[in-house]
């Protein structure tokens, strides 16, 4: 759903400067393979019983108090890196990586999208990622059913387009 979203500002700002609906599509199709996606989820069990993790990264997450991040690919969910410490450390430490990965990513705009985060943990979120990026826009959003079923509560991921 974020990934949608995305698409449609984008589709937006291109009807204004193409000339056709294919010129449109066409570029859509090309920013589309260019979303990069990538979730921090507070406890490995809604990832397990999803079967999206073995039961022996899910007990070896539980067992050292680490927070998983994983990515989207082809619909399917993998483990990317594991975080140890307090969640709010671990997001802090999850944003800058991330944004430090995507180094040529598109800074008009990104979309956090977050499962059961209050207006404070969004702020603060915030705050982390204007820290280490410069985005223009940053748009919050509510995860999709999917997204929310398979990673839980206080999960949020961040969907940047990369401008190569």
């Amino acid at each position: 759903s974020g990934a949608m979203g995305l698409l449609v500002i984008q589709g937006h700002r291109l009807a204004a400067t193409e000339k056709t609906v294919d010129a449109v599509i066409d570029k859509l199709t090309v920013a589309r393979d260019k979303m990069r996606f990538a979730v921090m989820v507070n406890t490995p069990d809604f990832l397990y019983h999803g079967n999206h993790i073995s039961g022996r990264i899910a007990s070896f997450a539980r067992a050292f108090m680490l927070h998983p991040v994983v990515t989207l690919k082809k619909g399917k969910f993998k483990v990317k890196h594991l975080y140890a410490g307090n969640l709010e450390h671990c997001w802090e430490r999850f944003i800058k990586n991330e944004l430090m990965n995507f180094q040529d990513m598109d800074d008009k705009i990104a979309m956090v999208n977050y499962v059961g985060l209050s207006f404070e943990q969004q702020q603060m979120l915030e705050k982390m990622i204007r820290t280490h990026s410069s985005f223009k826009t940053l748009v919050f959003q509510k995860s999709s059913p999917a997204i929310s079923a398979n990673c839980g509560p206080l999960a949020f991921g961040l969907m940047v387009s990369m401008k190569k």
